[in-house]
């Protein structure tokens, strides 16, 4: 940032410091969001004018390249203080309100889908549970066709060894 706006800044501020109708004029301008900047740009001229060397005038300057300046630099001379604009801060705050009311979505869709994840688990787990049930039916049945293979066999060996 240019050096004479920043001195600028500074003589502005003292000399309103001193004069209780800068103050008024300087509160009513940032209220009005920085509107109504043309005595603003004559006194920034004026301070460069008087500062400047003899021969080098600021007449030559465009007005709203200077407010343009002027409306940067103030909002650097407050980022120095930590503030913001309030253009920003309604910004930044309308796009905090859309990502709270995003996650809240996103929150509600992946409640939905868990709901329908468990809810297949569920029908799953019936369908493992009969599985399962059926293994074991099975395996009884087994067990039981082994025994009485066994119980055959044992009686025909017996019968066997009765009719030699």
């Amino acid at each position: 940032m240019d050096k004479n706006y920043l001195k600028f800044w500074g003589t502005m501020f003292n000399q309103a410091a001193e004069n209780q109708q800068q103050i008024e004029q300087v509160t009513q301008w940032l209220n009005d969001g920085l509107k109504g900047s043309e005595s603003f740009v004559n006194m920034f001229k004026d301070f460069l004018n008087a500062g400047a060397e003899s021969g080098k005038k600021t007449d030559t300057l465009d007005d709203e390249a200077i407010f343009k300046e002027l409306h940067k630099s103030f909002d650097a001379f407050l980022t120095t203080f930590g503030m913001v604009p309030q253009s920003e801060y309604l910004s930044l705050s309308k796009k905090y309100e859309d990502l709270k009311k995003t996650v809240a979505d996103q929150k509600e869709t992946i409640d939905h889908l868990r709901m329908m994840l468990d809810e297949k688990a569920g029908s799953s787990t019936g369908t493992i549970k009969a599985f399962q049930n059926m293994a074991e039916k099975q395996a009884e049945q087994f067990t039981s066709l082994m025994n009485n293979l066994n119980s055959f066999y044992k009686t025909q060996a017996s019968n066997n060894k009765d009719g030699e």
